[in-house]
């Protein structure tokens, strides 16, 4: 027998039989001797990670609180920035923060005028910096002053030939943006610089996709190329068709482009068919587009032609007549077509089911539920009766 048993059978001699009992049970859940240091170490580990999880929380809800939080995102960079966006510049002050040599904190000040709106104060400081400043504080000056609508023409043209001078891409980018479908009426005159030179051919396009409700910008980007001979040219004015109510709202369902894209549902190039179809997608519903769409979704050769109209039809008609145009399609030739088509049903069967079912289904809920509450109440109440009696 080991010596160990022994000197426990010794001791369970001596010692009362309660005793013996107690010292089994602390023996059999003792924690190992080698297992102390990790917990002890696990439990550290968890209050240290508690600590600094707090100390994060209380930092960043202090910052929060101080109004730093706002500084920690900024996208100008600058540490200054959060003294100008913590105070109320006045228009001076920011003219001043303009006329300072180039940093972030220009564009900023530009940002910051023109939410301003008009303010006859800051004409005269504007147009000082407009003539004697470099080039882009003239050019962060003219645009200020384009959207004050302070000789407008003037402004623009300034802008326009400081194209070819301002070696910089951030100038550009920032001139485009400027631009609104408001502003269409300023259209000819961006035009014309469109014209003048390759440069402004390349980099122009921008501001007057912006400029959609001038004729002229329908009549360049759509109506001209209508009459190419090349497809890819009548691919690009329906592609323009598609652009012009995502870049002006106010284009939705306008009659020029949407006649446009009409012409081009039976051109010879599938490519243009394509891309017409996908067009009249984007300019609401419309008797004679959702015509046109499901004459092309019966007739048209190409599968992809016909799963565009397809697509556009479920944007724009009635889910009733677009499920009965799938039924149609069980025998199309296109897997592609065909899939889509069954899509198109099971959402139309999930519908019809809802309505069917919706109100039964809601009714017997509600009796449900007011059953359970009444059964809980009496059930509730012949506990309370029987406790009294």
């Amino acid at each position: 027998m080991p010596r160990q048993s022994c000197n426990l059978t010794r001791l369970s001699l001596i010692l009362p039989e309660d005793t013996n009992k107690t010292m089994i049970s602390q023996r059999n859940t003792a924690v190992p001797i080698h297992r102390k240091p990790i917990m002890r170490g696990l439990r550290a580990g968890a209050i240290v990670v508690l600590c600094l999880s707090i100390a994060v929380l209380m930092a960043w809800f202090a910052a929060v609180c101080c109004g730093l939080g706002f500084a920690l995102i900024d996208h100008s960079g600058s540490r200054q920035s959060l003294l100008f966006t913590k105070t109320r510049l006045t228009s001076l002050q920011l003219i001043d923060v303009m006329g300072q040599p180039r940093n972030r904190l220009n564009s900023w000040a530009i940002d910051q005028l023109i939410a301003k709106g008009y303010d006859p104060l800051a004409l005269d400081a504007l147009r000082r910096l407009a003539e004697n400043g470099d080039h882009w504080q003239k050019s962060g000056a003219n645009i200020v002053l384009f959207r004050m609508r302070d000789k407008p023409d003037e402004r623009l043209e300034t802008l326009l030939s400081m194209m070819t001078l301002v070696e910089s891409e951030e100038f550009f980018i920032r001139f485009t943006s400027e631009f609104q479908p408001q502003d269409s009426e300023y259209a000819p005159t961006v035009y014309s610089a469109y014209l003048s030179s390759p440069e402004a051919h390349l980099r122009l396009p921008p501001v007057l996709f912006k400029m959609w409700r001038s004729s002229l910008v329908r009549n360049h980007f759509v109506l001209d190329p209508l009459a190419s001979k090349s497809a890819e040219d009548r691919a690009m004015a329906a592609r323009m068709i598609a652009l012009a109510p995502e870049v002006d709202s106010a284009m939705v369902g306008d009659s020029s482009l949407v006649d446009a894209a009409l012409s081009l549902v039976d051109d010879p190039n599938d490519q243009v068919r394509t891309e017409a179809v996908k067009a009249l997608r984007y300019h609401g519903r419309r008797t004679d587009s959702i015509e046109a769409l499901a004459a092309v979704l019966r007739h048209d050769r190409s599968p992809s032609v016909r799963l565009e109209a397809l697509r556009s039809l479920r944007a724009l008609a009635p889910s009733d007549f677009v499920a009965d145009l799938a039924a149609e399609l069980g025998t199309d030739s296109s897997d592609q077509v065909k899939s889509e088509a069954r899509s198109v049903l099971i959402r139309a069967r999930c519908r019809t089911s809802a309505r069917l079912f919706g109100v039964p289904a809601l009714a017997l809920l509600t009796a449900t539920v007011a059953l359970l509450f009444l059964k809980r109440n009496a059930i509730s109440q012949t506990i309370i009766s029987t406790v009294h009696h």
